[in-house]
């Protein structure tokens, strides 16, 4: 099956294009750019389209250091009614010390709520993301990720007299390291902070809070054989006071 959209399609056929051209800049061509399309269909075998999407993208990067992206995408999707989405990325990387890698991408357009609430059908919205990681390397042996992920959905006014209505926004903020003790013996950790909040009547999922942490240790007997021991714990809980975000219910999961 085919995921393009929401709804995995399967017994379909597909058509997938891809066309980019790069220019290189200097004479070590250390500096490019360039323009890039990509456009994928999917259809039925009753010939009725089920996905259309286009995308087109301007890069500029220099290997090894920097890499920029500006893309914008339209689309439609048959999900019961057809919807026609949009977005805008602007993404940048950049690796210019060994030290330290960091990355970001933001996002907005129009998106389609596919879990509205009871009685409430799917529906299109304005949709924002952003997402942004930091890798620090202090040594060869250590390395500390940082990653937070946001998402806000919201209600697209049909006339200017309208307010616009919050549907959900979601965020994730998770911190990562990686420990190398010796040749054989590695240790990772993993904390992660997730939350939802939801308007329950445009949204099926209530509002919601978890936090996560997990250990894991991996000893190398040798090459191709290694033995991993694990210890994750999990806290969930709904957020029925949104002045008290506190975890209702936890999980203890050991290996």
């Amino acid at each position: 099956g085919l995921h393009l959209g929401f709804v995995p399609r399967r017994d379909i056929r597909v058509t997938d294009q891809y066309a980019g051209y790069v220019w290189r800049i200097g004479d070590s061509g250390a500096w490019s750019l360039g323009p890039a399309v990509n456009t994928v269909v999917d259809w039925d075998h009753a010939g009725r389209v089920q996905d259309r999407w286009a995308n087109v993208d301007f890069g500029v990067s220099r290997a090894g250091h920097l890499d920029v992206h500006v893309s914008r995408a339209e689309g439609y999707e048959l999900f019961a009614t057809p919807f026609r989405t949009n977005a805008s990325n602007v993404s940048l990387s950049s690796s210019v010390f060994q030290w330290l890698s960091v990355w970001s991408l933001y996002s907005w357009g129009t998106a389609i709520n596919y879990t509205p609430a009871a009685g409430v059908a799917p529906f299109l919205g304005a949709n924002r993301g952003m997402s942004a990681a930091v890798t620090i390397r202090p040594s060869t042996r250590l390395s500390l990720e940082q990653l937070v992920l946001h998402q806000q959905f919201d209600t697209t006014p049909e006339r200017p007299s309208m307010t616009q209505e919050p549907v959900f926004s979601t965020n994730l903020f998770r911190w990562k390291a990686n420990l190398q003790m010796s040749r054989s013996l590695a240790v990772r950790g993993i904390f992660d902070y997730n939350r939802l909040d939801s308007n329950a009547a445009l949204f099926s999922d209530p509002a919601s809070s978890g936090v996560m942490y997990d250990l894991l240790v991996k000893y190398l007997v040798h090459p191709g054989t290694a033995v991993y021991v694990g210890f994750n714990r999990q806290y969930e809980g709904a957020l029925t006071d949104q002045s008290s975000p506190l975890p209702l219910r936890w999980s203890n999961l050991a290996s």
